[in-house]
């Protein structure tokens, strides 16, 4: 009888050369555009050296005019601390990637955007998966917005529970 090994909290796969084989830079690539809404080939340096761009609403937000300038340039000067932190941890040895929210400036407002960094081989090279968060974004205002009219109304009624025990 053949039992299935129960799993275990690996993150990667643990035969990969066996199983993938050699995996073609088309194929690679498709998968790796697949997997995020935005994905960038960033050099050594941060420099982002391709990038793209599944999901069909983020095309007027200019991701595409960021090939050749550093990518801690695309983000706010908020954000710039995390681009250091996931590329040196992607740089490192041992290095866990990590997601991180980063915010992207853009015309109409700014695009929050979850980014993993991982090592592309020994080529000195990274890839950066990135999810668009917007619409988590949008979530997390309306639930502060419905909080904030909460406590408002809560002030409400004490303020009119002490007017009634007054009269």
């Amino acid at each position: 009888m053949n039992k299935l090994a129960a799993p275990s909290r690996q993150s990667v796969f643990s035969r990969p050369e066996a199983v993938l084989g050699s995996l073609s830079a088309g194929a690679a690539a498709s998968l790796l555009a697949a997997v995020g809404d935005i994905s960038l080939i960033l050099d050594n340096d941060g420099v982002v050296l391709d990038i793209a761009v599944a999901q069909g609403e983020l095309a007027p937000f200019g991701f595409g005019d960021w090939i050749g300038t550093p990518w801690i340039d695309s983000v706010t000067p908020e954000s710039r601390p995390k681009i250091t932190t996931m590329l040196a941890d992607a740089a490192a040895v041992n290095g866990e990637p990590r997601w991180r929210q980063v915010t992207h400036p853009a015309p109409g407002g700014e695009v929050p955007v979850r980014y993993l960094v991982t090592a592309l081989g020994d080529e000195g090279k990274f890839i950066a998966i990135g999810r668009d968060m917007r619409a988590a974004a949008a979530v997390q205002q309306r639930l502060l917005r419905t909080r904030q009219r909460l406590e408002r109304d809560h002030i409400r009624l004490r303020q009119a529970e002490m007017r009634h025990r007054w009269l």
